[in-house]
């Protein structure tokens, strides 16, 4: 049965899970934070393996540790161009003094991943995390 072992806040309020969702040491990282090194230690500490990380939408604060983070990382292609282009996002926010360069690394598709997985996640782990309706629609 699938768990949320762990769930950060990061400095911009969003919040990242660490899931298992099987009984092995395999997690997912669902949404990755722009500070994704807490996140990372505690894996480590924990002597689990990231299978992947799930981003549930483009938004910056779901996406921009996409930059540091070493695995596969999956997400509706719908939400593609935000996730790889937080510029504007933060823009609009912070104004133009703060600069976040444009993501270049690979993305792949939800539908990529077995339905177990994401039915696990969606349903028995995290159900209140909002996500985006087009990720789940392979459920």
């Amino acid at each position: 049965m699938s768990s949320v072992i762990h769930t950060f806040t990061s400095f911009t309020t969003s919040n990242s899970y660490i899931v298992k969702p099987f009984n092995d040491e395999k997690c997912f990282i669902v949404d990755l934070p722009p500070d994704l090194e807490n996140v990372i230690e505690f894996i480590n500490n924990k002597n689990l393996t990231v299978a992947g990380a799930l981003i549930t939408h483009g938004h910056y604060d779901h996406s921009l540790g996409l930059s540091s983070f070493e695995g596969k990382a999956y997400i509706n292609l719908d939400d593609e161009f935000l996730a790889r282009n937080p510029q504007d996002q933060i823009r609009s926010l912070l104004g133009s003094s703060f600069e976040v360069g444009e993501y270049t690394g690979d993305l792949f598709s939800i539908s990529d991943l077995p339905n177990e997985i994401v039915k696990s996640i969606k349903i028995q782990a995290i159900p209140k995390v909002v996500f985006r309706m087009s990720f789940l629609k392979k459920v």
